[in-house]
């Protein structure tokens, strides 16, 4: 005979919530067999892991029409699994027809589960409704309670309120690292800034530390909001916690700083990264090559890292290296790195040659030959130019409009003017409609 016990351990060991749903409706047709707050509760779990909010829904309603009872306990749980997946509304029907019904009576941990459950929706309103009907039913709130409200107040910013609940906190001894990380999440994600590092160094008072999970959060935040200092600031308060910073954190920070233009730090960091056996990712490389002056330093980078990668990561590796090299004025090198992906290796520098030889050829992107080609027309090399910009034709490379407006003006501000003509034609034939920027290009070289 089918028992619940026997019903629960397949639904609970069963990795697939379309078979578990099947057995689950099948165990419910089997004669003399009706479900308990046990089994609800064993397939609810299954299909909040899987986010599977449609039959949970219905599955809530399910418990009501077979009367099934529950205890506070059981009815909690199934109330965190709805709360889980969003479904507040269905938690809240739940919560209210067991208790008309007379299904269940809740208790304390209900009530946690419930408000908990609200919380995440932001709906203030009903949070203090429930809180209020907690209390009158005769429950004290305890540190569960107020941090499901904490919560809630922090999602919907009254944080009037929130400091209030957290005031509650501290004169019942309440605050620990969970509670200080609500706060300080929410000031900073409201760009509260110096609100958060007051809460931070509140909490060092207390001898309180904030989770790896928060400073993490917290870092790629203050950076996002281009509080970089901040960021490092927190950055060097997680080091002495003793947290181990991952790859993500090097390259939120070394992203910030490059933005800001404090290369100095960006490299410093990075080394840093290297002498704790970190290795860069290709995201991180990208953004430092631009700044690496030293030759050595990229031929380096180049050497370790080009055999790890796929060659989508590979020509954004070169495109970081040939746009670090125009940035230092070294447009040659570039043009012969570039000539050199294509698979011509020949320069008139024997030094030059062997410092930039690829082993593979790297096909370039539009991007790798818009980065070369500015370059060479701010350097007054333009045939140059012009003749990389055949050469895109030759290995099958994209040109735009971008290329084709920057050469043009770059001829006319040279009074090239049959020249603007020749590539205004091969422009239109490419299928590119001139722009207004072509046009008075071309009108300029015509009034002089």
């Amino acid at each position: 005979m089918l028992t619940h016990g026997v019903v629960e351990n397949v639904l609970n060991g069963l990795k697939s919530w379309k078979i578990a749903y099947r057995f689950f409706n099948w165990a419910s047709e089997q004669g003399g067999f009706s479900h308990n707050s046990y089994t609800y509760n064993a397939m609810a779990s299954c299909l909040s892991h899987a986010r599977q909010n449609a039959p949970l829904s219905l599955l809530s309603k399910e418990i009501v029409n077979s009367r099934c009872a529950m205890s506070p306990g059981a009815l909690g749980f199934f109330i965190r699994c709805l709360g889980s997946t969003g479904l507040v509304e269905e938690a809240n029907f739940l919560f209210d027809q067991v208790k008309m019904v007379g299904l269940c009576v809740p208790n304390s941990y209900t009530y946690n589960c419930l408000l908990e459950a609200i919380s995440k929706s932001g709906s203030i309103d009903l949070v203090e409704m429930r809180l209020k009907e907690m209390c009158d039913s005769g429950w004290a709130p305890d540190k569960y309670t107020l941090t499901s409200v904490l919560q809630a107040y922090c999602n919907a910013r009254k944080f009037d309120k929130a400091l209030s609940v957290f005031n509650e906190f501290y004169g019942r001894g309440w605050v620990d690292g969970h509670v200080m990380s609500i706060l300080v999440l929410t000031f900073s994600k409201c760009g509260e800034v110096d609100k958060a590092f007051e809460l931070i160094e509140r909490m060092e008072d207390l001898g309180i530390s904030l989770n790896e999970k928060t400073f993490c959060v917290l870092i790629h935040g203050l950076v996002q909001q281009y509080r970089v200092d901040n960021a490092l600031l927190l950055f060097r308060k997680m080091q002495k916690s003793g947290f181990a910073s991952g790859v993500s954190i090097y390259d939120a920070l070394i992203g910030g700083l490059c933005a800001k233009k404090e290369t100095g730090k960006a490299l410093h960091i990075f080394s840093e990264m290297k002498e704790l056996g970190i290795d860069p990712d290709i995201r991180i490389l990208s953004k430092v090559i631009p700044y690496c002056l030293e030759e050595i330093d990229i031929h380096r980078l180049i050497e370790e890292r080009q055999e790890d990668l796929d060659m989508e990561a590979r020509i954004l590796l070169y495109n970081s290296i040939l746009n670090g090299l125009v940035k230092s004025k070294s447009v040659d090198k570039a043009y012969y790195l570039l000539c050199a992906m294509m698979g011509d290796n020949y320069t008139d520098d024997v030094q030059v040659d062997k410092f930039f030889m690829v082993k593979e050829i790297v096909r370039p992107h539009t991007i790798s030959f818009s980065i070369v080609i500015g370059g060479l027309c701010n350097t007054g090399k333009l045939d140059l130019a012009l003749s990389l910009f055949g050469d895109m034709v030759q290995i099958g490379c994209k040109q735009n409009i971008c290329l084709y407006n920057n050469l043009i003006d770059r001829l006319s501000n040279s009074d090239r003017l049959e020249e603007c003509y020749l590539l205004l034609k091969e422009m239109k034939r490419s299928g590119f409609r001139p722009t207004n920027f072509t046009h008075n290009s071309i009108f300029g070289c015509l009034r002089r």
